[in-house]
């Protein structure tokens, strides 16, 4: 084998044996000291570069956090994830707090505000598929917010009530 394959093989291994989050602070020490090489690696470990770099991004807040490795393994990949999104120096105590009482689907929920005993649903449309739902909405008694960018109040009631009469 060539050089560059016995180098590829040996950090293979190392990302394989060492864990998940392990796995991501090489990732991240790769993104930043070697950025030429990323998608390379990305290619070799059979992951999306974007996928790939998801991973160096959540190891690379938590190492700017400073928190302890111990209790970042403690929590778990699924919870550092969420975390990530949410978690900055000044709310890090209080998160990972709450982080070791609940389970990480909660926490996603907690974090999000989304209200117990829902379910969030997401649906991509085009311009013209979406002023149709729009539509849709507002004539089963969903109302516009005051600022645009908002969009809709009252939408999840008005989708429900469509469903009920059978239109669209």
């Amino acid at each position: 084998m060539d050089k560059k394959t016995d180098i590829e093989i040996d950090l293979m291994a190392s990302l394989a044996g060492a864990g998940l989050f392990r796995a991501a602070q090489n990732l991240r020490e790769i993104e930043d000291e070697h950025p030429e090489q990323f998608p390379l690696i990305a290619k070799l470990l059979g992951m999306e570069c974007r996928d790939a770099s998801m991973l160096a991004r959540v190891a690379r807040i938590y190492k700017e956090l400073e928190i302890e490795k111990a209790r970042l393994t403690s929590l778990g990949w699924p919870k550092l994830v969420v975390l990530s999104e949410h978690i900055e120096y000044s709310n890090k105590r209080e998160f990972l707090e709450l982080a070791e009482k609940t389970t990480a689907r909660d926490l996603a929920r907690i974090l999000s505000q989304q209200p117990a005993g829902t379910r969030p649903v997401v649906f991509y449309f085009d311009d013209e598929g979406y002023h149709r739902l729009e539509q849709s909405l507002l004539a089963h008694g969903a109302r516009r917010r005051r600022r645009s960018w908002e969009g809709l109040s009252g939408k999840e009631a008005a989708l429900l009530r469509m469903l009920s009469s059978g239109s669209d």
